[in-house]
């Protein structure tokens, strides 16, 4: 809206390289945790082993099957595969409402 002070976007983007210590430290930790309180709750060694296996199984073929629709049942051929990242760019920095200004500043430099 004219008159209207621009929207300024500032903050710092996680590099890939945080991301992927992040991610490879909390999801071990993760199911270290739950086979540990499953360990205490079923007091067994096995069935925690069997579940925390079923859903880390189950998790990967629904992982599996979500790509194969998108890939070849909806025809999404360039969708990205990789593990998803929750915090992103936005794609387009520069759009925004009409008449209305943006400028967005990561504060680092793009590591891509």
């Amino acid at each position: 809206m004219p008159g209207e002070p621009p929207a300024v976007i500032v903050g710092t983007r996680p590099r890939r390289s945080e991301t992927a210590r992040d991610r490879n430290l909390i999801i071990p930790l993760i199911l270290v945790v739950v086979f540990v309180i499953l360990g205490l709750l079923l007091r067994a060694l096995v069935a925690p082993l069997i579940l925390t296996a079923t859903v880390v199984l189950s998790f990967a073929a629904a992982l599996g099957v979500s790509a194969l629709f998108f890939n070849h049942v909806f025809g999404f051929g360039g969708a990205d595969t990789s593990f998803a990242e929750l915090i992103r760019e936005p794609e387009c920095p520069g759009k925004a409402a009409p008449g209305r200004r943006v400028t967005v500043r990561s504060g680092m430099p793009d590591d891509a």
